[in-house]
């Protein structure tokens, strides 16, 4: 790789998890010595999330799809850079990425960074012409890696798996206790809780989760989030009339996202995933890491996170029966749950800690990649 600098590439002016992990990636990377440049749209969010030794190019915004101009524009400024490698993660510079190469920038390698998961065909001519132009597809879990090579034309070699980084050494503190956790945010120190933490949204199953709680006395619920700008608003306010009209007003409390999450999590005796199919449950991972027992649903990437269910339990997604059957079961057996806890905490720093991502990419940036 030599000294080269590593270009990341975002011409997204959303401010979610695609591209916050991007920004993350950079600022590790330049942390292990990398030269990154980052090229972004203008006036982007997440611009004061970049580190200061890295620097910035702002770019117009570009088509979706054939923009041969803003190909040619964005060849000329990677290659004065002399950036041969660029890591992307947004979908829709896919296409304009792929022409800057083969139109201005034939040494450009490219490296996408699998943000959502891939779930239906894409094996047409101009798919496959532009995933084959790829040096390396990256996806985030083994899952997603199988969904790549199923749905694609893609050379399954140019595939591999590197997880989200997640700063990990600040929810693995012994401290604060769980009873000391729940004075801090003002829970009840003698009530078994679950909680949900994440967007407050209509496929987080939050309602789902509310609904069971009549059949579950023993139980309070913690519901730590707030709705997407632009996106069901309305949703806090029609969970909180939910529980009202099930007589659970005084056993669901809701709370505003919070950056400083780890007493939330030690205040938990359960974290639920209860998404209908969460692609990579930081949440899930970041509660592993906290010691807190995880009862996710059997979709989307939970499963794998939780190996299967030996570092956690799951449940089929909004199907009450196996909802219930499953908590019983937890109910049932404390001692299991604390050495699954162990288990999680011990894998979720293992495997997920951003250390060892920055050290993964780092070694795939060094491999020739022309495949």
């Amino acid at each position: 790789m030599g000294n080269k600098p590593i270009g990341v590439f975002c011409g997204s002016t959303s401010n979610g998890g695609l591209e916050r992990n991007l920004v993350k990636l950079a600022n590790l990377l330049a942390g292990e010595g990398l030269t990154v440049k980052f090229f972004t749209a203008e006036r982007a969010p997440y611009l004061e999330l970049i580190d200061s030794e890295i620097q910035v190019f702002q770019v117009v915004k570009h088509k979706k799809y054939l923009d041969f101009k803003a190909a040619n524009r964005y060849g000329k400024m990677l290659k004065a850079e002399g950036v041969e490698k660029v890591i992307f993660r947004d979908n829709k510079d896919l296409d304009v990425l792929v022409w800057c190469k083969k139109l201005k920038h034939p040494d450009l390698q490219l490296f996408f960074w699998q943000a959502m998961q891939l779930g239906i065909s894409k094996k047409d001519f101009y798919h496959s012409l532009k995933f084959n132009s790829l040096a390396k597809w990256v996806a985030t879990l083994n899952g997603l890696k199988q969904q790549a090579i199923e749905n694609t034309k893609i050379n399954p070699a140019k595939v591999d798996v590197i997880p989200l980084p997640l700063n990990l050494q600040k929810f693995t503190q012994s401290s604060p206790l769980p009873e000391k956790a729940r004075a801090q945010i003002g829970l009840a120190t003698d009530k078994k809780i679950m909680g949900i933490v994440g967007r407050i949204d209509p496929k987080k199953g939050q309602q789902f989760v509310i609904e069971q709680l009549p059949k579950l006395p023993n139980w309070h619920l913690l519901i730590v989030g707030e709705p997407t700008r632009g996106e069901y608003e309305n949703h806090l306010e029609e969970l909180i009339e939910i529980s009202k009209n099930l007589d659970l007003s005084e056993r669901v409390t809701f709370l505003p996202f919070t950056k400083d999450l780890l007493p939330i999590y030690r205040s938990l005796d359960l974290l639920v995933m209860a998404s209908q199919a969460e692609t990579f449950g930081a949440v899930t991972i970041e509660a592993m890491a906290s010691g807190t027992p995880v009862f996710g649903t059997n979709a989307g990437g939970t499963p794998e996170l939780l190996e299967a269910g030996n570092l956690g339990w799951l449940y089929e997604p909004n199907d009450e029966t196996s909802f219930l059957k499953q908590l019983q079961a937890i109910e049932n057996n404390i001692d299991a749950a604390k050495q699954k806890a162990i288990l999680a905490k011990e894998a979720a720093v293992r495997k997920y800690n951003s250390s060892v991502i920055a050290k993964k990419f780092i070694e795939l940036l060094a491999q020739n990649n022309s495949l």
